[in-house]
């Protein structure tokens, strides 16, 4: 009898594992309410799908960012869309997604620091967040092309060992950190509209650099 039931039990538990395996890995996203920006914060996503698209309400609330270490480390993710309510990108919340090629920035307002960190296979991004924080985008390899819109503050190594050939500072930014380019060694142009940065430092430092007034 004792025979039996192993022989049906062990199969039953395999079985019943696989099932939790399977359910515990089905891509899906937590959330979590913010009373600051007064609507809900993706805080994780569940499982390592390609593909994921947030949609721009939840338990009919607004949803207003992406959170920390959200998405961190999910090799598989190649593209996600963002409502446009969306307006934080937390700390490290794609940290090391390195198979990611397309996210839509454009109403993002605060991008914080090591967002999108060895993120190597983005290529061309819009970015119209005020704020763009330290090492944001840090070792983003292929990054060749950013179009800048409405940026105020550039923080430290914020496009570090990118790969840019050009990039134009628009006359909307006040603060402008140290090493935002470090090792950008394909860096050629670096075109800074307004008058606002005349006295940045850094900017200053290199011999690439082109004030331009007007835009």
């Amino acid at each position: 009898m004792k025979k039996y039931l192993k022989l049906i039990i062990l199969p039953a538990l395999v079985l019943i594992s696989a099932i939790i395996i399977l359910v515990t890995n089905v891509p899906r996203l937590e959330y979590q309410y913010n009373d600051y920006y007064k609507g809900y914060i993706v805080t994780k996503a569940i499982g390592n799908a390609q593909y994921y698209e947030i949609k721009d309400t939840y338990k009919n609330k607004p949803v207003v960012g992406i959170g920390e270490n959200a998405f961190s480390e999910h090799k598989n993710l190649k593209e996600i869309k963002l409502p446009e309510t969306i307006e934080l990108i937390a700390r490290r919340a794609f940290f090391d997604c390195n198979n990611l090629t397309t996210i839509n920035l454009e109403n993002v307002i605060e991008i914080e620091r090591n967002a999108f960190s060895y993120c190597s296979s983005l290529t061309s991004l819009n970015i119209g967040a005020d704020n763009i924080g330290a090492s944001a985008f840090y070792k983003c390899i292929s990054l060749k092309e950013v179009n800048l819109e409405n940026t105020v503050i550039v923080s430290d190594m914020a496009f570090a060992q990118t790969s840019f050939e050009k990039i134009s500072i628009p006359s909307s930014c006040k603060t402008f950190g140290t090493d935002v380019f470090y090792e950008c060694v394909m860096l050629k142009t670096i075109n800074v509209y307004g008058s606002s940065l005349k006295n940045n430092k850094y900017l200053n430092s290199l011999n690439i650099v082109n004030f331009i007034e007007k835009e």
